[in-house]
């Protein structure tokens, strides 16, 4: 896989500031590129900002992906750990520190 493709739209500084993020955290960043890869599916799934988007838009989001054919366990994992490093760490969303992100 190649580098994360930066579409030429308002949302492209977020995209980018949480790929670096991502690698300032220590994660491979190979890894990061899927990881944005999952948060971009997640920001497409539906309308509105993403920081108005609740645990409940996560969980479903997650529970419809999970029920896509071909989608590994692992798939959904890393996609559980997309989410929350952009909601813990790039959006520092109040519900993100407390929600159970291991139960998702």
């Amino acid at each position: 896989m190649g580098t994360v493709k930066v579409k030429e739209n308002g949302s492209v500084g977020l995209w980018q500031l949480f790929h670096a993020k991502l690698i300032h955290l220590g994660i491979d960043p190979k890894q990061a590129d899927w990881l944005v890869k999952w948060a971009e599916g997640f920001a497409k799934s539906m309308k509105g900002p993403l920081a108005s988007r609740s645990a409940a838009d996560v969980l479903r989001y997650l529970e419809k992906t999970s029920q896509a054919p071909n989608i590994k366990d692992w798939q959904i994992k890393q996609a559980v750990q997309a989410l929350q490093h952009l909601y813990q760490d790039q959006l520092d969303v109040d519900w993100a520190r407390k929600w159970q992100w291991d139960k998702a």
